[in-house]
């Protein structure tokens, strides 16, 4: 098993199927490895590296979708469900800076916060739903 530093080391390539590897385990109830996509998330973050995030793009996007179509809010919204996941990458992208990456200690920490982000894109566009409808109420 690697250490956190041999991770350094591993392509993007490697660490991008390792990820998907863990994630079929831990998705099949199996003993996994979070270290891999957790070291995914370091290099998006803390190297900016635009290779990294769209390996996590389609690695996690299924997941994403799962929990907006499930969400209560989501019939009503009007909208399609990659609309939200786009923002909700956005928003963790905008929320987490290289600098307090580390506040995020494992990938459960990371996974946690874009649910919420996802439910926070999808609240804050049905208020912002809600408010356009009453302006147009108002106006008329």
């Amino acid at each position: 098993m690697p250490q956190q530093n041999e991770l350094n080391f591993l392509t993007l390539r490697s660490l991008c199927n390792r990820c998907q590897q863990e994630s079929d385990r831990f998705f099949a109830q199996k003993e996994h490895d979070p270290r891999f996509c957790y070291e995914l998330f370091r290099r998006a973050f803390v190297h900016d590296n635009e290779l990294a995030w769209d390996c996590l793009y389609h690695q996690y996007h299924h997941l994403i979708l799962s929990w907006i179509t499930r969400h209560t809010l989501y019939a009503g919204l009007g909208e399609e469900a990659d609309y939200f996941m786009n923002r909700a990458f956005e928003k963790m992208w905008r929320g987490i800076s290289a600098e307090n990456f580390d506040n995020f200690p494992d990938l459960k920490s990371l996974l946690r916060y874009l649910q919420m982000c996802t439910h926070a894109v999808m609240v804050d566009f049905a208020r912002w739903k809600e408010q356009a409808h009453l302006w147009d109420r108002a106006k008329q």
